[in-house]
């Protein structure tokens, strides 16, 4: 892919008119890095960025001191971040300066990643009123879903077991509610399929590469000789493998682009759980009860985040984003505010489930009112009194 920049060797991103994304010097790598974490096309800006991004090329670091075994660092007012968990980086974030003003990143060019941008982009989100939430997004029968929950809940799989029945997709692990509530709207990132879903959905299963097929092969040679000999330094090593059981890819490579939407009505509110039960069970819960369980889920999701945010408050003890630190009740009060007045219902079901009946059970939330008002029943859904 050749990006086109304009006369100031620039690239823009605008995520919804929302938030305003700028690249000043990137290569056409340092491009693509972003295009990997947001399936997003350069597109001009309107107004100032909200967030920009510098790229240095061959920066050398000196004095700089270190937090952690080459985690993170400082140096007179700045904070880098050295690495990602996964590979090294140089890179730059002012964290006093999230949520509250434009925030400038520098970033070495060639770095293979910028450490928790999708987290600032969240962020700089909530700090205009928009809720970003953990969570799968489509629309379905005219109306338009969010499915809430933890990791294994079954969010995925409701959207998948959907659009095998001709939803269209919105988005898969980041939703945004529009900050006068009806609106869901898309932020594309790479859609990651487990193993045990491959027969569930072929017709949306991307190509795995050489490298990927050698590493499910290992991975099973792996979990067979643990059963074989049952070995201690296997079972450390076994949940590795087992987590590499699985491919990622971005929605286009998955969807075609006439079931692929940027935007829905927000009518539906879902929160999927799993259950150690052989049944499948829908239930109308209120929208209070979905905001308390997934106050915990966002801040669960912020956990990589501030552990970034913890180490630069260790180096710089005089410094705090008071944005940040209220980001737990912000959220909170947005998730009141947004979600009031929704149609919303808790699906439990088992792990893992079959798609076909997940979404035979599911189905009847979309049906009119009329139809659905004679399709309740004790075993489908059970009004809760609150």
């Amino acid at each position: 892919m050749t990006v086109e920049k304009n006369k100031n060797n620039m690239v823009d991103f605008n995520f919804h008119g929302i938030v305003g994304l700028r690249l000043i010097n990137p290569s056409e790598a340092d491009v693509k890095v972003i295009t990997r974490k947001f399936e997003q096309k350069p597109q001009a800006l309107s107004s100032e960025p909200d967030i920009i991004i510098t790229y240095k090329k061959n920066w050398q670091l000196s004095d700089l001191t270190f937090i952690g075994l080459n985690t993170a660092g400082y140096y007179g007012q700045d904070f880098y971040i050295l690495s990602n968990g996964r590979e090294d980086v140089k890179v730059i974030i002012p964290f006093e300066d999230i949520g509250n003003k434009q925030l400038n990143i520098i970033c070495e060019s060639g770095s293979p990643d910028v450490p928790v941008l999708n987290h600032v982009l969240n962020l700089t989100m909530i700090s205009k009123g928009f809720l970003p939430l953990h969570s799968t997004a489509f629309r379905y029968n005219g109306k338009g879903a969010l499915v809430m929950g933890w990791a294994k809940g079954g969010k995925s799989e409701s959207l998948f077991s959907f659009m095998k029945n001709g939803a269209q997709y919105v988005s898969d692990e980041v939703s945004i509610v529009s900050d006068d509530g009806k609106t869901i709207l898309g932020l594309k990132v790479p859609i990651c399929i487990w193993e045990w879903q491959f027969k569930e959905i072929p017709e949306f299963m991307p190509k795995a590469g050489f490298q990927k097929k050698m590493i499910f092969m290992l991975s099973h040679f792996i979990i067979k000789m643990q059963k074989i000999i049952n070995s201690k330094m296997l079972g450390k090593i076994l949940p590795l493998f087992k987590s590499q059981l699985n491919l990622k890819a971005l929605p286009s490579k998955l969807i075609k682009d006439d079931k692929i939407i940027e935007k829905t009505s927000f009518d539906k509110i879902i929160l999927a759980m799993s259950y150690d039960s052989e049944n499948i069970i829908v239930e109308k819960i209120s929208t209070d009860e979905v905001a308390d369980r997934m106050l915990a889920s966002q801040m669960y999701e912020l956990e990589y985040f501030n552990q970034f945010y913890n180490i630069f408050k260790y180096a710089f003890p005089g410094k705090k984003n008071d944005f940040i630190e209220n980001i737990k009740d912000t959220q909170q009060k947005l998730m009141y505010k947004l979600l009031i007045g929704k149609d919303a219902y808790v699906v439990k079901h088992p792990y893992p489930v079959s798609f076909k009946a997940l979404f035979d059970k599911m189905k009847v939330i979309f049906n009119d009112g009329t139809k659905t008002k004679n399709l309740i029943n004790a075993n489908e859904i059970n009004e809760k009194v609150n």
